[in-house]
This record gives structure tokens, C-alpha cells and sequence, in this order.
């Protein structure tokens, strides 16, 4: 069986991680842009449709305690079961964040929550050893993306970083782990994002750069690959339009946000620069049911693609956020013809100015047929006074989030328009 861990020491004011790990990922100094007008895969303009409130419609009480918070990124399989991983927030300013070890499954129709990966790796093998990223198959099946490096007793590097994908057995311990072999051509890079393809090909997302020494900042560029069942190098991705490094007054962007820059009107502010590697951390890759994976860039305008095992890209699609200042922080399958994406608004922009006005969640609901928002969903205003983390689409055109209970128990709480 599986572990059961949620202890004692989780028992405290719960928080999601979600504007916290989002602000730290994107770092001081660092601006959104704001919104154009929708657009869809050839170009054309959309009306988008009313929000409405989604009202609660049930809620499954667990009798594990509540954690204390949780990573951004959670990962769904096609029974509505949620893999998160926990961290623990330690102190007051400045917060500091501990990460819980395993990756978690939590299982509403069961009232469990199972935890993988409890065994620590080998040190000797795997050096200072981390999770970067997990991802899940519509089976359940569990993968993760560990990042190992060596280092002196000071801090002092001493290795490229090295990487391995990990699979897990139904009860939760460890089936394999291979290494990830680095791609021809490449001389530094980093890998951020994980999934697997249901034939055992895997699909990596990150960053990477030719230059062996001492490479600058204008050499690095986006990174998607295949790679086969054992880690060895299949062929790389090149995604059509994707996010480009460009350098602008020692700043990192992308080619829409420069020439928007230039084009500005006073009616059309420019848009700030955006660190092009951001579009791709805070983004995300998912494993879909049509056995392709989908790649969220998050970007402005936002960039979605479906690419099948090979490496071909079968979808494409390019479109604003329904509203200004709002910024895609994960996403996940509605249907088998629609992606959820969940949209947060960072606190501040860098100038110290208040973001634009609206709701701090929006869901919209996207339509990869009709290539347009199908509907678009925020929260009842209950529901944000507490502990509220989006989970999955629970298979009936609604949401399912990870909370808790005023008696801080773990719950899971679905919400539906209807």
C-alpha cells in the first residue's frame, strides 16, 4: 500500500503557494504584460462570453489534517485524482519554504490521501537530488523529473546539472529511474517540465544554449525535446512561433513584446519585457486524453500546443487573456475538446502600481475546436476568504479545488455553474 502522511506537524493556517511561488518564480523587477485583443490560431477576433460564479455543488471531507501548502503545478489523472506536492511555510518575513518529500495523490472517492517517493535516492548517485517536476498519465501512472548536481562543502558548483526521469509502481515506490542524455548540440541546459506519452516516450521542456563557455544571456533559447523509454535523446521540438531570447536593454523578451513596444499608442500602453525562460517555468506540459501532450507557454499572448509522441505538432493556438492583467498559472483538460486555464493576478506590478482591476481568479474554459473561450468561471466570494487550490475538472464540466475545513481537515470541494 501506498503511504498515508499527513501528520501533526502540517497542522497550521493553510495558504496556497500559488501568488507566493509565482512572484518568487518571476523575481524582483520583473513586469506582466498586459492583454491584447483574443485572438485564435489564424489571427481572427472572438467575443468572449459573461463570467459567471461557479456555486458549490459538494464537498469530500478527508480525515488527514490539512497541509500547510501546497506547490503550484498539480497533476490530474482521468479519475479526478489530484498529485500535488506539499510544502511547509516556516517563519513570517521572510517566509521560508520547505518542501514535504513524496508527491501526493489525493483520491476523493476513496477519502485518501497515498504518497510516492518517501524513499530518498542515494546521495552517492544522486547528488543533492530534488524533484523538479512530475507528471501523470490519464492511467494514474506517475513520473517525476529529478535534478541532481554536485557541489563543495561552501556551495561552490561543481558539476553540470544532471537529470533523471523516475517512475513509480502502483503502491508508491520506486519502479525505475533513468538518466536523461543531453542533446546533441547542447552545451548547457536546464530542464524545467515533464510528460510522459503513453507509448513510454517522454516529452522535456526548458532552456538550453550552444555556447560551452561561459555562455551570455542572449545565447540561451527555448528547449523541447523526445526522448524514448530510457532517456536516450529521440529528436527535438521546434514549436511554430514559440518564445523567442530577445535581448533589449539587458533585458530577455519576446519578439511580440518588442514590437509592441514600438508600435504603442497612448490609448495602447507598451507592453513590459518578460523574461522568455518565465513562459516556460510558469508554464505547463500535460499528458492529454487524446494521447498527445499539450504545452502551455505563458506568455502574451499565450501560446498552446499539442504535440504526439514523434515530435509533430498537430495543434497550435495563439490567443490573449480574457482580461487584462491576468497571467496563466497551469491549466488542465475540461473535456476531451477543452483546456481549463487557471488565471491569477499578481498582486503588483513592478513599479509599485496596482494591478488592473478585476476578479484575482478567472477560469476560462477553452474550446481547441472552436479555438475561443467557451466560458468563463470565477469563484463565490466565500470561497476566497479561505484556503481554495485548483485541482482538476471533475469530468461535468466543473472544478474540483483542495481546501480545507474550519476544523483544518483536508477537503475537496467541487464547484459547477450548475
Amino acid at each position: 500500500m501506498k503511504r498515508e502522511l499527513f501528520g501533526q506537524t502540517l497542522r497550521l493556517p493553510l495558504l496556497i503557494l500559488g501568488i507566493l511561488s509565482f512572484t518568487t518564480l518571476l523575481g524582483p523587477g520583473l513586469t506582466l504584460g498586459s492583454s491584447q485583443e483574443m485572438a485564435t490560431k489564424s489571427g481572427g477576433e472572438t467575443n468572449l462570453p459573461p463570467i459567471e460564479t461557479l456555486q458549490l455543488h459538494d464537498t469530500t471531507v478527508f480525515a488527514s489534517a490539512a497541509p500547510n501548502g501546497l506547490r503550484g503545478g498539480s497533476q490530474c489523472d482521468s479519475h479526478g485524482d489530484a498529485f500535488v506536492q506539499m510544502i511547509r511555510l516556516v517563519g513570517a518575513v521572510p517566509m521560508r519554504v520547505e518542501p514535504v518529500q513524496g508527491i501526493f495523490e489525493v483520491i476523493p472517492r476513496e477519502k485518501r490521501v497515498l504518497v510516492y517517493g518517501v524513499s530518498p535516492l542515494s546521495p552517492s548517485d544522486y547528488p543533492h537530488a530534488r524533484v523538479t517536476s512530475f507528471a501523470a498519465l490519464p492511467n494514474g501512472d506517475l513520473y517525476a523529473l529529478i535534478f541532481t548536481r554536485q557541489y563543495t562543502s561552501t556551495g561552490r558548483m561543481l558539476s553540470e546539472p544532471a537529470y533523471y526521469i523516475e517512475r513509480f509502481k502502483d503502491d508508491g515506490t520506486r519502479d525505475s529511474i533513468v538518466p536523461i542524455h543531453t542533446a546533441p548540440g547542447v552545451a548547457h541546459w536546464f530542464a524545467d517540465l515533464l510528460a510522459p506519452f503513453p507509448d513510454g516516450n517522454f516529452l522535456v521542456a526548458g532552456t538550453s544554449t550552444a555556447t560551452k563557455d561561459r555562455p551570455i544571456a542572449g545565447s540561451w533559447r527555448p528547449f523541447t525535446a523526445i526522448y524514448d523509454p530510457t532517456g536516450r535523446f529521440v529528436s527535438e521540438v521546434k514549436l511554430p512561433d514559440d518564445i523567442t531570447n530577445d535581448l533589449t536593454k539587458g533585458r530577455i523578451g519576446n519578439p511580440a513584446t518588442a514590437k509592441t513596444k514600438t508600435e504603442a499608442t497612448p490609448t495602447q500602453p507598451p507592453k513590459p519585457h518578460q523574461f522568455f525562460s518565465t513562459a516556460i517555468t510558469t508554464g505547463s506540459v500535460v499528458s492529454g486524453p487524446d494521447g498527445n501532450i499539450w504545452v502551455l507557454r505563458a506568455s502574451d499572448p499565450i501560446r498552446l500546443y499539442a504535440i504526439n509522441s514523434v515530435g509533430d505538432v498537430v495543434e497550435h493556438f495563439k490567443f490573449s487573456p480574457p482580461m487584462r492583467g491576468l497571467t496563466p498559472f497551469d491549466f488542465g483538460f475540461a473535456g476531451t475538446e477543452q483546456v481549463f486555464l487557471d488565471f491569477l493576478r499578481p498582486p503588483a506590478v513592478s513599479d509599485g502600481s496596482s494591478a488592473h482591476s478585476g476578479p484575482s481568479e478567472l477560469i476560462g474554459v477553452f474550446n481547441t475546436v472552436s479555438k475561443r473561450f467557451d466560458a468563463l468561471y470565477t469563484l463565490p466570494g466565500e470561497a476566497n476568504k479561505g484556503f481554495n487550490a485548483l485541482g482538476c475538472g471533475d469530468g461535468n464540466g466543473g472544478f474540483l479545488y483542495l481546501g480545507s475545513t474550519p476544523d483544518n481537515h483536508l477537503a475537496v470541494f467541487d464547484y459547477s455553474s450548475q
